[in-house]
């Protein structure tokens, strides 16, 4: 009896100890870990990194998510004066606003101090504070160097000394130092008025995009189909100077467009053909405008900025492309056998399928703007023993050419082979799948040779 209280009394001691060793443990832990601390004088950041999961870095992993729980603490509003509320509204941003400009909070974020820090077997602790009267007064300090700096790259972008691609990368510079501080007013003098900073900006790049002008040097783009090449020219000025080395970007529904270079040569013109028309309409379209995206990216990696100077859009130009049809004369040979037929099938099936396609015929080839020409012919094939069926085997070319006996297009299809009983109905039938091939073959690809340049 007396040796199993005295087991008793061993569990009761041990548990009590280990109760003990748990207090301890959490007795050791700082108070500003137990309990968030509140200060009307400080922005507070604590982080915590566990140990295992960042062997080698969870100093410096801990201090990065005290900072950021210090930034997250600072509340970003914005100015009712500010000019991103007009933006907003005016602009199609993709990115939100004030999310980015709390991220860029990171970019001004000076003068914090490290109160404390923490170690157990497991976690690293770090405590931060900035005093708020000095956050504030680097915050006015940094914004005012801000905009001294983007009124210096304003005026460069402004001066007509300045090349014109170097204008606009200046306007690009000129916001992008601002980015931090765009919730704030950024009122600022310039020739002794004073002026939203950002407003002012954002003025003058409409004032610098609204000096380029295209056009478009041919005065009417009429094009007939099988005409080579269909040649588009565009001339590119700026104050009503030519201007070199300018990115064109050319975009059409219906057209498929080949730029023979990226940018307007030395006299400011871009050369662009038509490769293919995707269908016969008569009208087509073609627009026209200054591709910046390239002198945007040189400039600037933020999404928000490069959004407000994608969406001020300069101007660009719809050409009017008008396409007509050739006037196409059919002259068609067509053999039965090794005899002539006047009932020419193919050369109606042709003409039927032109007409369906847009394009018009005519009886006399002085009129036409193309010669087609059909040849055919049927061979008698072998009789199937015991089946009383006969085979004929039609053999067709066409080709087209122009008045000056250019060829346009050429084309043979051979073995076409027609079954019935007997070799007149079997050269019938073949005709029958000559006029299929016409239909779903031949008349498509010539009108796809016309189509492509």
């Amino acid at each position: 009896m007396n040796r199993v209280y005295f087991f008793l009394i061993l569990i009761l001691l041990n548990s009590c100890s280990t109760q003990k060793k748990i207090a301890d443990k959490t007795e050791i832990l700082p108070l500003w870990i137990k309990e968030f601390p509140i200060s009307q004088t400080y922005y507070i950041g604590i982080g915590v990194a566990d140990k295992k999961l960042n062997p080698t870095d969870f100093i410096k992993v801990a201090q990065k998510n005290a900072l950021q729980n210090l930034i997250s603490q600072i509340k970003v509003s914005i100015s009712s004066q500010s000019f991103l509320l007009k933006m907003e509204r005016d602009l199609d941003f993709k990115q939100d606003i004030k999310s980015v400009i709390e991220i860029k909070a990171d970019d001004v974020i000076e003068g914090y101090e490290l109160v404390n820090s923490f170690t157990n077997n497991n976690e690293y602790w770090v405590y931060y504070r900035l005093n708020k009267s000095l956050y504030k007064e680097i915050k006015i300090a940094k914004t005012k160097e801000a905009v001294n700096e983007s009124k210096f790259f304003l005026q460069k972008a402004i001066s007509n000394s300045t090349s014109h691609k170097n204008q606009y990368i200046y306007f690009v510079s000129a916001l992008n130092i601002l980015e931090p501080y765009l919730n704030e007013p950024l009122f600022t003098k310039i020739n002794g008025e004073e002026v939203n900073l950002l407003s002012e900006i954002i003025t003058q790049f409409r004032a610098y995009l609204d000096k380029y002008q295209i056009r478009s040097l041919k005065q009417e783009n009429l094009f007939t189909i099988g005409e080579n090449p269909f040649s588009l020219k565009f001339i590119v000025e700026h104050n009503n100077e030519k201007e070199p080395d300018i990115p064109l970007q050319i975009n059409s529904s219906s057209l498929e467009i080949n730029k023979f270079s990226e940018k307007t040569d030395f006299e400011g013109v871009l050369t662009a053909n038509i490769m293919k028309f995707k269908n016969l309409n008569k009208l087509h379209k073609i627009e026209v405008i200054i591709d910046f995206q390239n002198w945007l990216e040189e400039t600037s990696s933020s999404e928000l900025i490069k959004d407000v100077f994608k969406n001020i859009k300069p101007k660009k130009i719809e050409v009017p492309i008008y396409l007509s049809t050739p006037k196409i004369f059919v002259n068609s040979t067509e053999k039965h056998h090794g005899e002539l037929n006047n009932n020419n099938v193919l050369q109606f099936a042709v003409e039927s399928e032109l007409h369906n396609s847009g394009f018009s015929t005519v009886q006399n080839k002085h009129n036409a703007d193309l010669i087609m020409t059909i040849n055919s012919r049927t061979e008698k094939g072998r009789h199937i023993n015991g089946q009383r069926m006969f085979v004929s085997f039609l053999n067709m070319s066409i080709g087209v050419k122009d008045l000056s006996s250019r060829s346009i297009f050429s084309k043979n299809i051979d073995q076409i082979k027609g079954i019935q009983l007997d070799f007149n109905k079997a050269d019938k039938n073949a005709y029958q799948q000559g006029v299929k091939e016409i239909k779903n073959k031949l008349i498509p690809e010539f009108i796809n040779s016309l189509t492509t340049n």
